[in-house]
């Protein structure tokens, strides 16, 4: 087992105790967290008392910060709450900053005014806190006369202003403060004026532009979900335009035009030969191959259309949301131009009154003007107050989340620790010695000996060669049914023959297809240099019954590589894979040999449930490495070191 595969295994081995001990982690962490809640709650609020101090500004003058502060100082600390030990301990934990933050102070605003709060747990305590301190503020204030600063007027004042013409000029203030109101509400408007006639046409083009797309992608997206759905037995020509423009379509079109072409074929013959002919067992063949070629393309055309699906719902999706913005905006035009148009409006009604207003005031003057004069003596001035106050209560808590989710978080950790620590340990079982060396020699590694391939002591090179007895023992135990052998060595017995003898004497009769170029394991089991072979039946020119041999010592067959010459090299890969596999469905092991053959071809007739056994009779250590380096390097690493002539110890 790799580092990587260990990794993952402790990671699903944690994932299932977690997972095993949820009832538990989910219990502890909801506990934590809302013991934590229910103190948190314990704790009392506090109370702000709040007092605004205004004054004319002569007199709120002699507030400087001086005397602000000479007022803040002189405050006394807030009341401690009586609580018991254990629900002070938890308010000090939860509330940690109450003892660093100020409990009362003096602020001066922006309009003039003077603020005095004070902070208790107590509301009646904040405010008489609050109370002396905006008194002591306003004692700080020089005491002034009843007539203080106020002239009295003498009999040669001016005559005082007609009642009409004072009504009028109250009138004319609350127009003006209306036209000042309106021009701002249309100052307002018009910085949110709607985009120009050149932006709002490209903004509307734009618009449409984003519809339409939408609704295409929308379209498009419905029509290849439509034949997603049916591929399995819709027709290529079903196929929206857009999908037929993809590769996996036209390979999946392709595919199904050759099967179907196959399939007329196999009909054709099947009313002049009869359904054991060989022809008709190489037609089906055929056909069953490109059956599975037109699953698979098939499969291939699915994920593609998943594929393409999930990119038009994205997009469509993304069209969408980007028309709903651009027509959120037009709205927002739209909503300002109206906005504008109604400020505009009532600032010309704001100014037409103030007009009629300003010439009734001029009128009125007129008319008072005409009158005698009559003087008045103003009456004296009587002391009034200077010093306005209000009073304003809050009450505010302690924000006790951080603590709740502490301690949810705590509860989670510490049960999932001890969860992981108190889970059982599985102990290893160890495997059965036969078991090991069945399933190394499955996996066909060529293992070096050592403790690692990467720690090799130069000059003790050796190889894991396995005797033939064992290579027939591990082919019986894993019911292998194809055998591919590529022989290193040059010995003119080949180790094939000893293989499927082998297997024949030990009650599993198999076939031996010699593939090679000098044909040594065929003419060892009696098959003549020029008998007819596995090309002679591609070509047709001879049958399965006339190209099989049996074996003079076992009841093994042999198959020969034929004297006829196939020209198209496609098509003689083929047709070799389907004898191959007609063979592999008759007998129930099959031993293959490619001496002499290219290594491409060799990968060609391996299949997922093949093994690769590389024969090296009668090689030195030198001889394997270079033969064992040339297959590694055609990607042939999954191999077997067999030698027929040694005995298992």
């Amino acid at each position: 087992m790799t580092d990587r595969q260990r990794r993952i295994e402790r990671g699903a081995s944690l994932a299932r105790v977690l997972w095993s001990n949820r009832a538990r982690i989910v219990l502890s962490t909801g506990a934590l967290g809302f013991a934590a809640f229910l103190a948190g709650s314990l704790i009392p609020p506090f109370h702000r008392a709040t007092i605004r101090v205004a004054a004319a500004p002569e007199v709120s003058a002699q507030w400087t910060d001086a005397v602000l502060r000479d007022v803040a100082a002189e405050q006394p600390g807030r009341t401690n709450a009586a609580r018991a030990g254990v629900l002070a301990a938890w308010a000090d934990l939860i509330d940690q900053s109450s003892t660093l933050r100020p409990d009362s102070g003096v602020e001066r605003a922006d309009d003039g005014a003077v603020l005095v709060w004070a902070e208790d747990h107590e509301a009646d305590a904040a405010r008489r806190r609050a109370e002396a301190m905006a008194d002591r503020l306003v004692a700080r204030i020089e005491s002034r006369g009843p007539a203080a600063g106020v002239s009295e007027p003498t009999r040669s004042d001016p005559q005082p202003t007609p009642a009409g013409v004072q009504a009028l000029d109250a009138s004319i203030a609350k127009a003006r403060i209306a036209l000042a109101d309106a021009q701002a509400r249309l100052a307002e408007a018009q910085t949110e004026a709607p985009a120009a006639g050149d932006a709002a046409a490209r903004r509307r083009t734009s618009l449409d532009a984003g519809r339409r797309a939408a609704e295409a992608a929308r379209q498009e997206l419905q029509e290849t979900e439509r034949f997603a759905r049916e591929l399995p037995g819709a027709a290529p020509s079903a196929a929206p335009p857009a999908v037929q423009g993809r590769a996996e379509w036209r390979n999946w079109r392709d595919v199904r035009a050759r099967r179907d072409a196959v399939a007329a074929q196999a009909a054709e013959l099947s009313r002049t030969l009869l359904d054991g002919h060989p022809r008709m067992a190489m037609v089906r063949l055929r056909l069953d191959d490109l059956e599975g070629e037109v699953g698979t393309a098939a499969r291939r055309l699915a994920d593609a259309l998943g594929r393409r699906v999930a990119t038009l719902r994205r997009e469509a999706d993304r069209l969408d949301r980007t028309v709903a913005s651009e027509e959120a905006a037009d709205g927002a035009d739209e909503a300002a131009r109206t906005r504008r148009e109604a400020a505009a409006a009532q600032v010309d009604a704001a100014r037409r009154t103030l007009d009629a207003l300003e010439t009734a005031r001029s009128a009125a003057e007129a008319e008072a003007a005409s009158e005698p004069a009559v003087q008045a003596v103003a009456p004296e001035v009587s002391a009034v107050p200077f010093v306005s106050t209000s009073l304003a209560e809050t009450e505010y808590r302690p924000d006790i989340w951080p603590i709740v989710a502490g301690s949810a978080a705590l509860g989670f950790l510490v049960s999932s620790l001890y969860a992981v620590v108190a889970a059982p340990r599985p102990q290893p079982v160890p495997a059965a010695p036969s078991e090991i060396a069945v399933r190394g020699r499955r996996r066909g590694a060529v293992r070096e000996d050592g403790e690692a391939a990467g720690e090799r002591r130069a000059g003790s090179l050796r190889f894991d060669i396995t005797p033939a007895d064992e290579l027939v023992g591990g082919i019986l135990a894993s019911e292998i049914g194809r055998v591919v052998i590529v022989p290193i060595g040059s010995d003119e017995r080949p180790a094939a023959v000893e293989i499927v003898r082998r297997l024949a004497l030990r009650g599993r009769p198999g076939a031996l297809v010699d593939l090679s170029e000098r044909q040594l394991a065929a003419c060892a089991m009696g098959v003549a240099p020029d008998a007819l072979g596995v090309s002679d039946m591609i070509a047709g020119d001879a049958t399965f019954a006339e190209i099989a041999r049996p074996d003079f010592a076992t009841l093994a067959e042999a198959f020969g590589a034929g004297r006829a010459k196939v020209e198209e090299a496609a098509f003689l890969a083929m047709e070799r894979r389907n004898v191959l596999d007609f063979i592999e469905r008759n007998y129930e092991v099959v031993l293959v040999v490619c001496g002499g053959m290219p290594l491409e071809t060799v990968k060609s007739l391996l299949t997922p449930e093949a093994a690769l056994v590389v024969t090296v009779e009668g090689e030195d250590e030198d001889g394997i490495a270079a033969g064992t380096a040339r297959l590694r390097a055609a990607g042939l690493a999954d191999m077997i070191l067999a030698d027929g002539r040694q005995l298992a110890t």
